[in-house]
């Protein structure tokens, strides 16, 4: 599995160059320490190259699942699942990568802020934003880990569909392939929605549960419910882990379904047509 993620992550090394270049450039030339439209300018870059690297790996990992086959007779070293695992981490140590590259920038510049003017950094709103780290205590440092939790949330998500897309694509050929889509679109969206309208639900009901306060300061300032699940809301972290394992095990029959056809297919083409 370490081979195999070293291997994947190679494909993007170039990708990740030249994202790190970009921010550094930018940063360069973004330079007004002393200005809040700086700081706000730079974590929305900040995140726009973030979404687009971890886009742009999920799409390609998105396009290997529907041209990489495996056949039960053919010699195999590392099972789907953890093929599936393997590229999920390759794309969240993408979106980390600019992460910390990205505030290493921006908190350089506050940094320096902070010791040449100290009291007009602290009432200025800068201290505010979810990627200026400095002068926070390690517990505000989760704004930007639900942020990053959020994101990656949606891409296991997107790697489930386009799965369950392949699987309906291969096992159901009768069936029009933009309903199948649909379909599988639905059918994933909605139980997390569901689930998230439930927690914001007693998140509401039973507003002791959640721990998204610190010595009356609120520690997810930019925690938008529905959208973003609250790590902070211990219904969530009872919920979540039972819904992973659920999907792990989806994920499981999918690979061991679409293994079956992918060998029968080969040795009889015609003859696999599934009817709903």
């Amino acid at each position: 599995m370490k081979n195999l993620f070293i291997l994947e992550l190679k494909r993007f090394r170039i990708i990740l160059l030249i994202s790190m270049l970009i921010l550094l450039t930018f940063s360069f030339f973004n330079k007004n320490i002393y200005q809040e439209t700086t700081y706000q300018n730079e974590q929305l870059f900040i995140e726009i190259i973030m979404i687009l690297v971890v886009s742009i790996s999920t799409f390609m990992f998105v396009s290997d699942s529907f041209t990489d086959y495996q056949f039960l007779y053919a010699k195999r070293t590392i099972p789907n699942l953890k093929i599936f695992f393997t590229r999920f981490l390759v794309i969240v140590f993408n979106g980390l990568f600019i992460f910390i590259i990205g505030a290493f920038f921006i908190n350089i510049k506050a940094f320096i802020f902070k010791i040449n003017d100290p009291i007009l950094f602290l009432i200025s709103d800068i201290p505010n934003y979810a990627f200026i780290l400095v002068g926070k205590l390690w517990i505000e440092w989760l704004t930007p880990v639900t942020f990053m939790l959020n994101i990656f949330i949606y891409v296991f998500l997107i790697l489930m569909i386009a799965l369950r897309f392949r699987y309906f694509s291969c096992l159901y050929k009768d069936q029009s392939k933009f309903f199948n889509l649909v379909e599988c679109v639905l059918v994933i969206l909605l139980t997390h929605v569901l689930i998230r309208l439930t927690l914001y639900g007693l998140e509401q009901l039973i507003p002791i549960l959640n721990l998204n306060n610190y010595n009356y300061t609120t520690i997810l300032k930019n925690y938008y419910p529905i959208y973003m699940i609250n790590p902070l809301f211990i219904p969530s972290l009872l919920i979540y882990p039972i819904l992973l394992y659920s999907n792990v095990q989806q994920i499981k029959a999918y690979y061991v379904l679409l293994d079956y056809y992918d060998a029968s297919y080969n040795m009889y083409p015609n003859s696999l047509t599934v009817q709903k």
